[in-house]
């Protein structure tokens, strides 16, 4: 997930993570796209990796 994704596509993505029943064990996403305020109440561990 980057920056450049719909809003509305960027949702699915978290309420597919986010969803118990759901077979998403990992979100990609840049730091771009998650400074806009997202929950990821469905993630157990976050690593943030940010390259120049």
């Amino acid at each position: 997930m980057d920056g450049k994704l719909d809003v509305n596509q960027r949702q699915i993505l978290i309420n597919s993570l986010n969803d118990p029943k759901s077979d998403v064990k990992v979100l990609l996403a840049s730091t771009k796209a998650c400074s806009e305020g997202i929950s990821l109440i469905g993630a157990s561990r976050v690593v943030l990796l940010d390259v120049l």
